[in-house]
């Protein structure tokens, strides 16, 4: 793991972190041909500031609880509840950060991340936010610059800021760093525990990724199929008690690499 990149943190917010609680959820998609399950029988529960990961086969549904938190999608059965309030719409207490970034091209690094703020936010408060995230994200060179002028990882964390401009109380990235270059990756990744810590909220994370999973995750929930034609429920959850930043040589992380790999059917002799 590299290190964390250099950057002078502000200090941490006051939490606005939420609990998510998921309550018997299920999803089927109909068509006029054909019913497809997809979610069964979801039940978990996830403490404000937890970061969870989600790993999954594609297709089992990963990206559909995803969501489902965010109001994007409503389960067939069953409710979600952030902090006090049930899912019912689109769910202002939550941000969606995206595998592609999906800027605005012809705004620039800032304005961009404006984009995020809460309806209502006053112009001194919204741009002494903005201030803040360029500084946590390492942005401060390219607050002017438009999206075709900077790289593929520089854009994401113009993502996450974005993001975080709503002051989410539940965070949900979608394999944010799926499309980006290995060392890139490893970067963001360091970024995001950074930003974590000085801006506290609550993380559902899906990503492919075991090791991503591993590093980041306090808690890491496997989704999966217990037969051909089921669908997809919670199969494997794994807490991680070693602290960040964490070795991928030491005993517990190779064995819980090995673990998660073999249940997601890859032999990890070969990876």
């Amino acid at each position: 793991m590299i290190m964390a990149l250099s950057l002078a943190l502000p200090q941490a917010h006051t939490s606005t972190a939420l609990d998510v609680e998921f309550s018997n959820v299920s999803r089927t998609f109909t068509t006029k041909s054909e019913s497809r399950a997809v979610l069964s029988d979801i039940n978990l529960q996830i403490p404000a500031g937890q970061v969870v990961a989600i790993l999954g086969a594609s297709g089992c549904g990963k990206s559909t609880l995803l969501r489902a938190v965010s109001g994007l999608d409503q389960p067939s059965t069953g409710s979600i509840r952030t902090g006090k309030r049930n899912v019912d719409g689109i769910n202002e207490l939550c941000a969606v950060a995206f595998q592609e970034p999906r800027l605005l091209p012809w705004r620039s690094v800032r304005e961009n991340i404006a984009l995020g703020l809460a309806p209502g936010t006053s112009k001194a408060d919204g741009a002494e936010l903005i201030d803040e995230l360029i500084e946590l994200t390492g942005l401060s060179h390219a607050t002017d610059l438009r999206p075709r002028e900077i790289s593929g990882g520089m854009a994401q964390r113009v993502s996450l800021a974005r993001a975080l401009a709503r002051r989410p109380g539940v965070l949900l990235l979608d394999e944010p760093f799926g499309a980006l270059d290995a060392l890139t990756r490893l970067k963001m990744q360091d970024l995001l525990l950074s930003i974590h810590a000085s801006f506290p909220t609550t993380i559902l994370m899906v990503t492919h990724d075991v090791d991503e999973a591993l590093t980041l995750a306090d808690r890491v929930i496997v989704l999966g199929r217990e037969g051909q034609d089921t669908a997809a429920t919670v199969i494997k959850e794994l807490s991680m008690s070693a602290s960040h930043p964490r070795k991928h040589n030491e005993d517990q992380f190779i064995a819980h690499r090995a673990g998660l790999l073999r249940l997601l059917g890859v032999d990890p002799t070969n990876h």
